[in-house]
């Protein structure tokens, strides 16, 4: 804020974010390599089999790398100012040449919204908190085509930012988190806004600010997205159960046909195959269980791939004992076999989630030090125009 009280607010990506997004996709390739040099370590004192485990941290950490040089960052400038005449915004891309410069001026503009932006806080101390910035969003007509400006306030610049709004406009508000949406998009979001007042004297702002709990943001989700997203997790779940179904079919008639040929030695199956089915379920149930959420009803479904696992293999096996072996080892390998396999499915889930959860810090490191849109405060898509 200066002297005259006008709001003035300036973002950038500078050179210092592009070394830090290199730097950061280093380390990660780093990590991706010494998984990858523990893979094959893995793979030669034991077996091939024994290096899977590792060889999907080693992949993750390679996709954020290489993820994070394939983010090509432009450097820009963006300044925008509420002042007693209207809304100026300035942008410049050095790169690419570009600079614009443009003054909305209030008995131009046609309508005010209020929204929130939400700042992800990570502490050390304590849980992820989430922090809401009201957004004051600006609309005016060329051409017939309305277009909006949004600048994201401090709670406490709110009361100056009304003494500057022109009397008479009217003020709409939406409940919707607009911290993904550049200011070319907010007409969307925006479409359903209720009115709140017109502008002229002051008001409080119609949603709570400062620390709030995520699920009191709700996120404006066209119909047609809303549909295809849910088409889509139907069509994954799908096949996923499809494709869980056919590997546990698969694995019960090996129980059946191969099982009974395994080597036993101290009531356990020895040799490389009894390890890879497992690691292999493992990575199957693990890709399934890594997005769902922790619940009841998916912790059900955990015991129940748990129950399934020990029936196919439990089942499978002492089928192949009855048709093709008569001897007790076999039979307590079998046993010794299937409660391995049914304790491998809650130890993919555990694993699963501990490797998305990483995956997931990471973003949300990279997104809290403004690699990804260049910003250290919370700050919506700068638009490229």
């Amino acid at each position: 804020m200066d002297s005259n009280n006008e709001l003035t607010y300036k973002q950038s990506v500078s050179k210092r974010h592009k070394a830090m997004g290199i730097g950061l996709g280093i380390l990660s390739c780093l990590g991706g390599a010494f998984f990858l040099y523990i893979t094959l370590g893995v793979s030669r004192a034991s077996h091939w089999s024994i290096g899977l485990i590792p060889l999907y941290p080693a992949l993750l950490f390679l996709l954020l790398g290489v993820g994070m040089f394939r983010n090509k960052q432009v450097s820009y400038t963006s300044v925008k100012r509420i002042t007693k005449e209207g809304f100026y915004h300035y942008f410049l891309v050095p790169e690419q040449e570009k600079e614009t410069e443009q003054l909305i001026l209030y008995k131009k503009m046609t309508a005010l919204y209020l929204g929130r932006v939400v700042e992800m806080v990570m502490r050390q101390d304590r849980l992820t908190k989430f922090f809401a910035h009201p957004l004051l969003v600006f609309r005016w007509e060329e051409d017939g085509v309305s277009h909006y400006r949004g600048v994201v306030l401090k709670q406490k610049e709110w009361p100056t930012a009304l003494r500057h709004l022109p009397a008479g406009l009217p003020v709409y508000s939406t409940p919707y988190d607009l911290t993904q949406y550049p200011d070319d998009t907010l007409g969307d979001p925006l479409a359903d806004a209720e009115y709140y007042r017109d502008s002229g004297e002051r008001f409080p702002y119609p949603y709570e600010l400062g620390y709030v709990k995520q699920k009191e943001l709700p996120k404006y989700i066209p119909d047609e997205v809303a549909e295809k997203k849910k088409r889509c997790t139907r069509l994954r779940e799908m096949m996923a159960g499809r494709l869980l179904g056919g590997w546990l079919v698969l694995n019960f008639l090996l129980a059946v046909l191969w099982m009974p040929s395994w080597k036993v030695v101290d009531e356990l199956f020895v040799g490389p195959w009894p390890v890879v089915l497992i690691i292999l379920t493992m990575i199957l149930v693990g890709a399934v269980y890594a997005r769902l959420p922790l619940g009841w009803r998916n912790m059900l479904l955990v015991g129940r791939h748990m129950l399934f696992v020990i029936a196919v293999y439990g089942g499978g096996g002492y089928l192949g004992y009855l048709l093709f072996s008569e001897t007790p080892r076999h039979l307590d390998a079998v046993v010794n076999h299937s409660l391995l396999s049914f304790w491998s499915i809650p130890a993919a889930f555990l694993l699963s989630k501990f490797l998305y959860l990483l995956g997931v810090l990471m973003y949300a490191a990279l997104l809290h030090s403004g690699f990804f849109k260049g910003k250290t405060k919370p700050r919506r898509n700068i638009d490229m125009e």
